[in-house]
């Protein structure tokens, strides 16, 4: 609980004009909480209340959506869909400078290839410790789709066929979030750079191990 100018409000009729939701969770903390109240609120005022747009994630983190949206999406696959800004911005505090790179490195955007689980999995593997620019020149040569490009590895080529869907047997998995991260965790891997093929043996392990990861990298940041 922190005092802030956000407290309750109570008309100049005795009734409560704001503030519904904070007394119902005090109530429910069941401690005294310090708040700001304003006495003798004009009847008029509450229908100007919360009309302005609802700041976002990257609005309250203060950078772009880019940059913001992997830290996003790797807080939804710890936390689940109910993350909140608070663990978003911890995993941030680990990837943000992983994520202004990548969002540097190409200002192409392609569907699919430059979809936020795609930049989390870039991250994530610069965070892990993989050579940022290995990670930020695949990633450039997939949104540039840069196919006859010789740096391309055989990989990132399997993972276009893939991520585009020129691969009929695939194309309707890999539209899927969860899956085309973990093959994005593949392609962005230095290890994985000469394969010809991308197979995917053990989908669940690969979340784990990025589940463990995040929390480890949020955990040595927080000293």
């Amino acid at each position: 609980w922190k005092l802030t100018h956000q407290g309750i409000a109570i008309g100049s009729d005795g009734t409560l004009k704001d503030g519904q939701l904070r007394l119902h969770a005090v109530a429910m903390y069941g401690r005294p909480v310090q708040m700001t109240v304003f006495y003798d609120t004009p009847a008029d005022t509450f229908g100007a209340l919360d009309q302005g747009l609802r700041r976002s994630v990257d609005d309250q983190l203060g950078t772009k959506k880019d940059v913001t949206q992997p830290a996003c999406f790797l807080a939804r696959l710890v936390y689940g869909s109910q993350a909140s800004v608070a663990q978003v911005r911890e995993i941030h505090q680990v990837v943000g400078a992983a994520s202004e790179q990548i969002s540097e490195s190409s200002g192409t955007k392609r569907r699919g290839v430059s979809s936020a689980p795609v930049r989390a999995a870039a991250a994530l593997q610069i965070a892990r410790g993989v050579n940022s620019d290995y990670v930020c020149k695949v990633y450039r040569l997939l949104v540039n789709f840069e196919t006859a490009n010789p740096a391309m590895p055989p990989i990132a080529h399997s993972f276009l066929r893939q991520a585009t869907g020129a691969t009929p047997r695939t194309a309707e998995k890999i539209r899927k979030d969860w899956d085309l991260f973990v093959r994005a965790l593949v392609v962005f891997d230095p290890d994985r750079a000469s394969a010809a093929k991308m197979q995917i043996k053990d989908h669940d392990q690969y979340i784990s191990d990025a589940r463990a990861d995040i929390l480890r990298l949020v955990g040595s940041a927080g000293g």
